[in-house]
């Protein structure tokens, strides 16, 4: 009796045993990540070529999405942007006023070509494109590129490798194309416009403007002459000079007036350039791509106008007269 009464005394006395706590609330999921992530998708997609309005669409979505910096889109929208920014932001060529390789490229694995004269004809003044058309030959400006860099107009595209575009004051940006047509680097030629040397009196004759440019095997490959007497800018006119494409690097310049014709031929590996003007002597030049240096000259009739290589040939059209060469 006296256990029982214990017993019932001790349960009476016990507090009731609590119910288990309720799980925890399942995580929410923020939709945010996956808006962001659309929104990153539909700016990629619309603006996969580098231009002014693509850094800005980039620049907005940044401002939109600015408090979100932890989430992966917005830190790749940051990167892309700098990207742009930096590929957009002309970068300064140097143009020494001698002839230098400062950092040679390597040597062509090819002699240097011979050219043997195939035939000459008059062509009578006729426009351009009758003697490409007539001979199958395209000069390569073809293609598209962002318009309206840094506010320049697009000039003409090189086999949509190279853009170059030009200010209504002449001044002129030289662009590096992606493979998908945007810009990959902007160069700012305007140290070789002006040699150092302008007889008193010709100043307004010696703006050295880009007549070539093009991009070979990571090498940016520019024209720059003025088609005035060399004599004006003391014979410092007419170069070709290298650079690394994607830094701007000076790899070498050639010796002036070699280049002032409107385009450049790469023929086995080498370099063929031309210069002539009146009352001047005129030449092609077989330059070295390792150095610009000049391993072979021939002399044209008059000066050159377009060098363009197909099929083993060499056609040159100078002032007045159309040239085949054989290529050996």
């Amino acid at each position: 009796m006296i256990l029982a009464l214990f017993t019932l005394a001790f349960a009476a006395g016990r507090k009731p045993k609590a119910p288990p706590a309720p799980p925890p609330p399942a995580a929410q999921v923020d939709p945010l990540p996956a808006e962001i992530a659309a929104d990153w998708a539909d700016v990629a997609a619309a603006n996969g070529v580098t231009t002014p309005s693509s850094l800005a669409a980039v620049d907005a979505f940044l401002a939109r999405w600015s408090d979100h910096p932890e989430l992966p889109e917005v830190t790749l929208a940051g990167v892309r942007h700098a990207e742009l920014d930096s590929a957009l932001d002309p970068f300064p060529l140097v143009a020494p006023w001698s002839a230098a390789a400062p950092r040679p490229l390597p040597a062509p694995t090819l002699p240097a070509p011979k050219l043997r004269l195939l035939s000459t004809r008059v062509h009578g003044f006729d426009d351009d494109a009758d003697w490409l058309a007539r001979n199958e030959l395209s000069l390569g400006r073809t293609g598209d590129a962002p318009p309206f860099l840094h506010g320049r107009g697009l000039a003409w595209v090189q086999d949509g490798r190279v853009a170059v575009y030009r200010g209504d004051d002449d001044s002129q940006l030289v662009a590096v194309l992606g493979a998908d047509g945007g810009v990959t680097r902007v160069f700012d030629p305007a140290a070789l416009v002006r040699a150092p040397v302008v007889v008193p009196g010709d100043e307004a004759y010696v703006a050295q403007g880009v007549q070539f440019a093009d991009v070979r095997d990571g090498v940016l490959f520019v024209v720059t002459a003025h088609r005035t007497y060399a004599a004006s800018s003391g014979g410092q006119n007419a170069y070709v000079t290298a650079y690394d494409a994607a830094t701007g690097a000076l790899r070498w310049r050639s010796a002036p007036l070699v280049a002032n014709a409107q385009d450049l031929a790469f023929v086995s590996g080498w370099i063929v350039a031309g210069y002539g003007f009146t009352k001047e002597p005129d030449y092609l030049f077989v330059l070295s791509p390792a150095n610009g240096t000049v391993a072979a000259r021939i002399t044209l009739p008059t000066g050159p106008d377009y060098i363009v290589e197909r099929a083993g040939k060499l056609y040159v059209r100078t002032y007045d007269k159309e040239l085949i060469y054989a290529v050996e």
